[in-house]
């Protein structure tokens, strides 16, 4: 399951890249109208620093190659764990990296991301198409982090539910939320 700070993290990166293309979206779209508007799967971020135009792509390739890092090095030792759910978590960050921006956390979002990332590239002039995926990213990255509150901390528990932690830290899992029924037996 992870822990708390590994939802939130990577939710906030999910929301902010999200919310960087719908603004950048609806500003191309205003700007050349719907004649010349065409999809961008990154936008350059404009400053009198040329050096920063690529700061999207940098971003997304430097907090994946970070989380990955993360999955697969044990801390504090600086080993690598071999954990099936931090090659998950790692395969994870490394398709964000190479899809920018597109993870599994839940089926919907992800179906209408991959619908309408093939829409846009099929239809590169299309506005609604370029904002469906837009918003796809943010709500992936809200599912994300809404995740993270409801595994990681009690007040957000559904009732019925609780958290239990492993004794030790061998398991490899950190932690779970088990329902009320599974918790009777």
């Amino acid at each position: 399951m992870g822990t708390f700070a590994g939802h939130i993290l990577p939710a906030l990166a999910l929301i902010l890249l999200g919310l960087w293309h719908t603004i950048n979206t609806i500003r191309a779209y205003c700007l050349k109208g719907s004649t010349n508007f065409n999809v961008k799967f990154w936008y350059p971020f404009h400053s009198p620093l040329s050096r920063l135009k690529h700061l999207e792509l940098i971003f997304i390739l430097f907090f994946s190659v970070f989380a990955i890092f993360l999955q697969l090095l044990d801390f504090p030792f600086l080993h690598f764990a071999f954990k099936l759910d931090n090659f998950e978590h790692a395969t994870m960050f490394l398709h964000l990296a190479i899809f920018a921006g597109f993870t599994l956390s839940a089926e919907l979002i992800v179906f209408v991301s991959l619908v309408s990332a093939l829409a846009a590239t099929s239809f590169p002039s299309s506005f609604p198409a370029a904002l469906v995926l837009s918003i796809s990213v943010v709500f992936q990255g809200c599912w994300f982090m809404i995740m993270g509150f409801v595994l990681w901390i009690p007040g957000f528990v559904p009732k019925g539910c609780a958290i239990q932690l492993p004794e030790t830290s061998t398991y490899d899992i950190h932690g779970a939320v088990l329902a009320d029924l599974l918790m009777q037996t």
